[in-house]
């Protein structure tokens, strides 16, 4: 779709993945980061900092896929394999957030 042909949502969707896609990764090492200095999460801070982690690195790979295998004229099409890493993408960030509210299940039942 040509920018001028794009609606208003799909401007905004647009926007909106180039800041959520990028910031996820940075958000989750950082949070990661601190979390684990409070004694309520030091038990899970394994799973939480890997998670965090492979959001980054899936994040990475699926940028690979794409600058290497999109063609010269910039059009996605079948030939294009980004579903795949881009599904891997979803995949890691729901993980870290899955693994996050796990933890902070457990956090709030220790603390109370």
């Amino acid at each position: 779709i040509a920018p001028e042909d794009a609606t208003l949502h799909g401007k905004l969707h647009g926007l909106a993945a180039m800041i959520g896609i990028p910031a996820l990764p940075i958000a989750a090492v950082l949070i990661t980061r601190n979390l684990r200095r409070l004694p309520a999460w030091a038990a899970g801070h394994r799973v939480l900092r890997w998670t965090a982690h492979f959001s980054w690195m899936s994040l990475v790979l699926m940028d690979v896929v794409l600058f290497s295998t999109l063609p010269a004229d910039g059009t996605f099409g079948p030939h294009v394999p980004i579903g795949w890493p881009n599904r891997l993408v979803v995949l890691a960030y729901a993980l870290w957030l899955m693994a996050v509210a796990r933890h902070a299940q457990v956090a709030a039942r220790t603390t109370s």
